[in-house]
């Protein structure tokens, strides 16, 4: 409650486990090209234009 009134902040240990065990997690992370082969062909014409940095607008223009 002091950290509180303080203006501080505090969290649960249920989220500071979550948390923790997010940052432990040693887990390989699937390969990107493994993400861009599931990609349908609409997908994959969308994505480079974003990829590009294109704006939406300019983006369905690209579609």
């Amino acid at each position: 409650m002091r950290a509180l009134a303080a203006g501080g902040s505090v969290l649960s240990s249920k989220i500071t486990q979550i948390v923790v065990d997010g940052y432990l997690d040693t887990g390989a992370p699937e390969p990107l090209a493994a993400h861009l082969a599931a990609l349908t062909d609409p997908e994959h014409d969308v994505l480079l234009p974003v990829v590009r940095g294109l704006a939406h607008l300019d983006v369905g223009d690209c579609v």
